[in-house]
């Protein structure tokens, strides 16, 4: 559950708010952060770009069973932007997407929720008569709650994991031992 915080939440219950839409994507040349309205803002020392409204992100449909992906697209874009997005690799870098709570009352923000956290992964482009349109895929962190983790529990991957460490020390000597508990009359006997 989200909590905001008294600030947030007298601003919700007076409806003198104003949520703006937040993406910070992790890029080689550092983190770009940007806001779906026209101004550049300055939250908690972070510099936001307006996008004047030419940034769409949309929900990719999923299969049963597959974790949400989101889809983020940049429309009249400038070509010499396009040489950038074409050298950037974004495959991997993480996104993620948050919701700011302006306060009409007080003139700032009061909150700033995570909706969203990530991973980017395919990046395209389509040229238009406009400028191009930059559209770039995530998926959801999410995703890792379903890989298994690639660790055993056997003596060599805890040694990896906490040198020293020798509570798997003996497991391959017990591997395959059969083990014979005794009949009901000895627990009986010893009690």
């Amino acid at each position: 559950m989200r909590t905001l915080s008294s600030d947030g939440q007298t601003a919700v219950a007076a409806g003198a708010l104003a949520p703006v839409l937040l993406a910070e994507f992790d890029l080689d040349g550092g983190m770009l952060a940007l806001n779906g309205t026209r101004l550049d803002l300055v939250i908690n020392g972070t510099t936001y770009l307006g996008t004047w409204g030419l940034g769409q992100v949309g929900s990719v449909t999923n299969t049963p069973g597959e974790m949400p992906k989101l889809q983020f697209t940049f429309s009249g874009v400038p070509s010499d932007k396009i040489a950038f997005a074409r050298t950037e690799n974004v495959r991997g870098r993480e996104v993620r997407l948050r919701t700011a709570i302006y306060s009409l009352a007080t003139k700032t923000f009061t909150d700033v929720v995570t909706r969203y956290a990530g991973w980017l992964d395919v990046l395209s482009i389509a040229d238009g008569k406009d400028g191009a349109a930059i559209s770039v895929t995530s998926e959801s962190g999410t995703r890792d709650l379903l890989r298994p983790s690639g660790v055993l529990y056997t003596h060599e991957d805890q040694q990896g994991t906490a040198p020293g460490d020798l509570f798997f020390q003996h497991q391959n000597a017990q591997v395959e031992r059969r083990i014979v508990f005794p009949a009901q009359s000895w627990f009986v006997k010893h009690r």
